[in-house]
């Protein structure tokens, strides 16, 4: 049994989907200058005010649950349907998405950095293309072979080797896909191009 699923965001069923156009510039939080909501790493930012993210007039009206840019967007039913399966490790910030008229979407997003980043990529079992560093990062899948004894159980998480790479339990599968989440899909590893 395939323990673990990648998970996707497609179009919406019947709609072009929507996408972010912009973002803000949160370099200013950071003492480094940059914060890498990608890192898996906790970030433990001060935000009061809700971050502001606008719709993209180019894209479609189809909303999805999840936008993943390099900030992430997540809707509260999302968020809440991952907490009732168990999943803990997703820090959240408030956040406001405005559609092309800069008025509210309807739906409540909050900003979200997903805390834990794991090797668990099987490089040699997987079709993919990478360097020959000690620390593999970055890689390109067309394949991918997920060593379960290195996910150690976890439930939601990035992946080490492709941190766009989003890893989920099947039992977060199983209890988020009866829900018909917007625009989210669960595709198995080896189908995965990331």
């Amino acid at each position: 049994m395939n323990m673990y699923w990648m998970l996707e965001v497609r179009e919406p069923e019947g709609t072009k989907r929507a996408v972010i156009g912009e973002q803000p510039d949160l370099r200013q939080l950071s003492a480094s200058g940059l914060t890498d909501w990608l890192s898996g790493s906790l970030l433990n930012l001060d935000i009061k005010e809700p971050l502001i993210f606008r719709l993209d007039p180019g894209g479609g009206t189809g909303l999805t649950d999840f936008f993943p840019p390099s900030i992430p967007l997540m809707s509260e039913r999302m968020l809440s349907a991952l907490a009732d399966a168990g999943v803990n490790n997703i820090e959240t910030y408030p956040a406001r998405l405005l559609d092309i008229s800069d008025n509210p979407v309807e739906e409540k997003y909050l900003a979200v950095n997903i805390i834990g980043r794991i090797a668990c990529a099987d490089l040699d079992a997987s079709d993919c293309d990478m360097d020959d560093s000690d620390d593999p990062i970055l890689i390109d899948f067309d394949s991918l072979v997920i060593d379960e004894d290195k996910a150690m159980g976890q439930l939601f998480f990035r992946l080490h080797e492709a941190p766009n790479g989003i890893v989920v339990h099947d039992s977060v599968r199983q209890a988020l896909e009866p829900l018909q989440l917007k625009g989210i899909v669960f595709v198995h590893p080896q189908d995965w191009i990331g």
